[in-house]
């Protein structure tokens, strides 16, 4: 990366599947920076973009297919771009 944006696929690719671990790393250093309690969030909201899958979503949170299917609900392997996923931590 440089001068501030995505300048080849690899890291743009990297920002994209990270956008989680980044935030909370701002998150946790703000807290951190104030001097205040940090508590994670007990699930997040993700939206499907287009390419996703079950399997790069749960490697992605650092959790299982069969967790995300339980948790939402899912019979089925099939997601959508857009469709809202819970992610429980």
């Amino acid at each position: 990366m440089e001068y501030g944006f995505a300048d080849n696929e690899s890291d743009q690719q990297r920002l994209l599947y990270n956008w989680a671990a980044l935030a909370e790393a701002v998150v946790r250093g703000t807290a951190n920076y104030l001097n205040v309690p940090y508590s994670p969030p007990r699930f997040i909201s993700y939206t499907v973009r287009r390419g996703d899958s079950l399997y790069s979503i749960a490697r992605n949170f650092n959790t299982t297919i069969d967790k995300i299917k339980r948790d939402n609900n899912l019979t089925s392997n099939t997601i959508y771009p857009g469709q809202q996923l819970f992610i429980y931590r």
